[in-house]
């Protein structure tokens, strides 16, 4: 058994090298959420069409990637916004009518557009009823990456996704943006966007078998070392 001694050492010395010398490249997702909820309801009821108030844009800061956890690989950054009205249309005899109308184009910080969207419309027109319209719900979402600054998006926007300062995500509404009606007595129109933002990274971990047989190895070493000393 002595003469197994130096060669069991030995093994488990270069098992610890290659655990410590050979880390496994995993792939991971840090991901953020925001939520921006809208509602106007200070309608005015009239036989003449009527517009409703709506902000020119919605926007946050976003935390930016922290660089300790890995290689960031990729960006994504998702929208997904939509609008609806509900109420009950006013002097019974008269019709009543709502109109949505959408359009929208999403930026990063002071850059350009990287893409646009819209909802589309929708109307109704009912007297004395209920009266409910919806846009089809939108989703706009956009894959960044090193490989393609300059080429599928302006040049400096890998720059500032990728650097250890926060940036703003902007959902920016145009002309084609309205929600108006008419002879409607009551009701609100909602609007709401959801913002998700992905970081895809690199993160060198060991692997949890390798830690595992290292373990053995270390058991195994410590229990002939304490068999030998009780002459085994």
């Amino acid at each position: 058994m002595k003469a197994l001694r130096p060669l069991l050492l030995r093994t488990l010395a270069s098992g610890l090298i290659y655990l410590f010398a050979t880390p496994l490249a995993t792939a991971a997702t840090v991901t953020q959420t925001f939520n921006f909820p809208y509602t106007y309801s200070e309608l005015t009821p009239s036989s003449s069409q009527q517009l409703a108030s709506f902000p020119t844009q919605f926007s946050t800061s976003v935390i930016p990637f922290d660089p300790s956890r890995g290689t960031l690989e990729s960006v994504v950054i998702t929208w997904v916004f939509g609008a609806a009205f509900s109420g009950v249309a006013g002097t019974e005899g008269i019709a009543g009518s709502v109109n949505l109308s959408m359009s929208a184009a999403t930026r990063l910080d002071e850059f350009p557009s990287y893409n646009g969207g819209g909802t589309g419309g929708g109307d109704g027109d009912f007297s004395g009823l209920a009266l409910s319209v919806n846009t089809p719900e939108k989703t706009v979402s956009r894959t960044f990456t090193q490989a393609g600054d300059g080429t599928a998006y302006p040049t400096g926007m890998w720059a500032v996704l990728s650097a250890d300062a926060a940036y703003d995500a902007i959902l920016a509404f145009g002309s084609g943006t309205y929600f108006n009606y008419t002879n409607v007595s009551s009701g609100a129109f909602t609007f709401n966007a959801d913002l998700t933002v992905d970081y895809n990274y690199i993160a060198a971990v060991p692997e949890p078998a390798t830690l595992l047989s290292m373990s053995g190895l270390l058991g195994g070493g410590l229990l002939l070392r304490r068999r030998s000393k009780r002459g085994f």
